[in-house]
């Protein structure tokens, strides 16, 4: 009856350092994938705006349980390293706008999203300058 808990106790333990573990490799994988940017991917939603430079570039949130994908206006969803990396620049600015799902790729309008952001219509979420 005794070594019927303790094996119980034992199991608990192993199932639990298990799930421990595969959090912990979940989060170095997306610290080694994203760096400085992992607060993108932690606090982004799917359907969020996200502004590169000064509306030089500017897409929705598309985020899966290992990537963050951008999608422009043409459709096309990268992963935000490359999505960034594609000019070739120095990281300019980089901001994250809740936006509660209001917006659609139909929406990708620089100069109405400029609009709406400056007149606060969408919640700043995170600025990395």
């Amino acid at each position: 009856m005794k070594n019927s808990g303790v094996s119980f106790i034992i199991l608990g333990i192993c199932i639990y350092l298990f799930g421990f573990l595969l959090c912990s490799f979940r989060i170095i994988e997306i610290e080694d994938r994203y760096g400085d940017l992992q607060d993108f991917y932690f606090k982004s939603k799917n359907g969020d705006l996200i502004v590169y430079g000064h509306f030089l570039k500017f897409g929705l949130v598309r985020k899966t349980s290992k990537h963050i994908g951008i999608k422009g206006s043409n459709g096309e969803v990268l992963d935000l390293g490359n999505w960034i990396n594609i000019t070739g620049d120095d990281l300019k600015t980089l901001k994250l706008y809740k936006t509660n799902n209001l917006l659609t790729t139909d929406d990708l309008d620089k100069e109405k999203l400029k609009y709406r952001t400056y007149n606060k219509e969408f919640e700043l979420v995170l600025y990395k300058y």
